[in-house]
């Protein structure tokens, strides 16, 4: 009560009225305006896109045949091996209650002039599964020329003679035989993996025929 009476005698009526005013005015301002008039403050800017390519990863029914070509053909090393949850992995994989699915991950390495470097990585999601339906043995992929939407996979390698004589060995279709580019800087051919994909690989003309600098140093031919 005694502050009331003091506030009445020091501020008459009026300027009560517009000191209550301004301090509305400053509260909305402070808070933006109610539901009626809502303004939605701005939204924070996205965080920028990025996208990082860790590997490409194949399905297949032929994992030991995968491991022929990119293993000990090309050289690549084999770094992990794994089975995967059978349960788990029928929710995204056409599977039988029996199969198994094993995931696989090769990757290529080589000494560059700055030092060792390991190169891109394959893997591999393969299936064995007794309760799918039974088929044919298949023949080697045919070999077609690439259309729109084929991946093609580049190897720099070492040793594409060796590497020529392995494929011919196990059967594996070569689109264009090893050649000098017009620029005489490399070599390359065109060959087809086991599920069809067109692979490119090349090394540089007069290097080496063991680990030139960023080449894949090839391991002795398994028996």
């Amino acid at each position: 009560m005694r502050y009331r009476s003091w506030a009445r005698a020091l501020c008459p009526q009026s300027a009560r009225r517009a000191f209550r005013a301004m301090a509305i005015a400053a509260l909305a301002l402070a808070t933006g305006p109610g539901p009626a008039g809502a303004q939605v403050a701005p939204a924070p800017a996205p965080p920028e896109v990025q996208s990082l390519l860790l590997r490409t990863v194949t399905i297949t029914d032929d994992l030991e045949r995968c491991l022929l070509f990119y293993r000990d053909i090309l050289g690549q090393e084999l770094v992990e091996l794994r089975r995967l949850d059978t349960a788990r992995s029928r929710g995204w994989l056409e599977l039988g209650p029996r199969a198994e699915v094993w995931f696989a991950v090769l990757r290529g390495s080589g000494e560059y002039a700055g030092g060792p470097v390991t190169g891109g990585r394959i893997a591999f999601l393969g299936i064995r599964d007794p309760d799918a339906s039974p088929r044919a043995a298949r023949p080697p992929p045919r070999p077609v020329k690439g259309r729109p939407g084929d991946l093609v996979l580049p190897h720099r390698v070492a040793n594409l003679a060796e590497i020529e004589r392995r494929l011919a060995q196990h059967g594996f279709p070569v689109l264009v035989p090893a050649a000098t580019s017009s620029t005489g800087l490399s070599r390359s051919m065109m060959v087809m993996d086991p599920h069809g994909r067109i692979v490119e690989l090349f090394e540089m003309a007069g290097a080496p025929p063991t680990t030139p600098p960023g080449a894949v140093a090839l391991p002795a031919p398994r028996p």
